[in-house]
């Protein structure tokens, strides 16, 4: 199954088969809950449930292979932007100002 595959697609791919406990290859809002729990993380049930909404494109509340990939996707992209936003603003921060002088 890993064949060919990077070091990131396992590291995923495992984090999905992790959470989803029953195999079924579905995550449902039970499993996701109970995962963050064990992980010392207490989140509210609605949240839960807009996680698993906001993942799930088929609307079915259950988060296939595919859509977690996908959902995990979008996080990693926000964060290099925003990584990526917060380095230019410091670099523009640590220019010495111009003088119009």
């Amino acid at each position: 199954r890993f064949i060919n595959m990077s070091n990131d697609d396992i590291y995923l791919r495992t984090a999905f088969d992790l959470l989803d406990r029953n195999r079924d290859g579905r995550v449902t809002a039970n499993e996701l809950q109970f995962m963050l729990k064990n992980l010392g993380i207490n989140v509210r049930d609605e949240i839960i449930h807009d996680l698993i909404r906001e993942a799930s494109h088929s609307g079915n509340g259950l988060i296939n292979e595919a859509e977690f990939l996908q959902w995990v996707g979008r996080i990693q992209a926000l964060r290099d932007e925003q990584q990526q936003q917060q380095q230019q603003q410091e670099e523009n921060a640590s220019k010495p100002e111009e003088n119009d002088d």
